[in-house]
């Protein structure tokens, strides 16, 4: 044990680097996610400059306005820490000059991830599309595709605030978030593709009355149940988009998955 202690001594002396334990890959792929993270806050910190023809994608039968510059445009949001009634939670961070009417009016969004890329037009937000890094750092995936304009105060239906929120005039919005991650995800190094959470795996479906637990409160169960979404509309709102983007369904993992670059020469 002595001669351990002086061989490492000597070595410090003589200015030779000890041996490190190798890193696990857990710690790995954290430090990987972290750094990715980092340059996310970056891309998504450009975004006043993205021009929405670019990333625009429209109905079938329908043209983009020559002025949808002038009415549309991207945001970044982001879930941060808050406090209500005294209680730690999370909200999303609404920048400034921009509406939201989420279920009620001023009211925000949840998003199912840390950032999302918000489409808005006449200053109000009217869709959000949340993603985040994937365990191995390896990609994005999109969790959520939403049209958040359904508490507006200057409407009297659901159908009025999505037309206010500027989600009928032609434009295919789920798809046009999409394309806007896939363009954030290829200005961060070592990302290979990008994926789209299935509808099978998507939290908010709702489940069948008979898989409801036993113990489970009826009155809370029916309550629960009032925010959970039909599989049917959670598969016409991801799985048909995704397979409109050419996202390429895996069954093992029952999400979509799309390689960000034809080629390593195009990364």
């Amino acid at each position: 044990m002595l001669d351990t202690m002086y061989q490492s001594q000597n070595r410090l002396q003589a200015h030779e680097p000890l041996e490190q334990e190798p890193m696990n890959d857990e710690l790995r792929f954290y430090l990987e996610r972290m750094k990715k993270t980092e340059q996310l806050k970056e891309a998504l910190g450009t975004i006043g400059l993205w021009d929405i023809h670019d990333l625009a994608i429209t109905q079938p039968g329908s043209e983009l306005p020559d002025c949808m510059s002038e009415s549309y445009r991207f945001v970044a949001l982001e879930m941060v820490p808050a406090s209500i009634n005294g209680r730690p939670t999370s909200v999303c961070e609404i920048p400034d000059g921009i509406e939201s009417n989420y279920k009620t009016a001023g009211g925000t969004p949840f998003l199912d991830g840390t950032y999302a890329i918000g489409l808005v037009y006449n200053d109000i937000l009217g869709a959000v599309g949340a993603a985040k890094i994937n365990f191995r750092a390896t990609g994005f995936m999109i969790t959520q595709l939403q049209g958040v304009n359904t508490g507006d105060p200057h409407t009297k239906s659901r159908y009025q605030g999505s037309v206010r929120g500027g989600l009928m005039n032609g434009l295919a919005w789920r798809d046009t978030l999409v394309r806007s991650w896939e363009y954030a995800s290829r200005q961060i190094e070592g990302l290979t593709q990008i994926e789209i959470q299935g509808a099978a795996n998507n939290d908010w479906k709702l489940m069948p009355s008979s898989e409801k637990p036993a113990n489970q409160d009826t009155k809370a169960a029916n309550k629960k149940r009032q925010r959970r979404v039909p599989p049917e509309r959670l598969v016409k709102h991801y799985d048909n988009v995704a397979e409109r983007m050419s996202y390429v369904y895996d069954p093992e993992t029952r999400n979509w998955r799309k390689p960000l670059f034809d080629s390593p020469s195009d990364r």
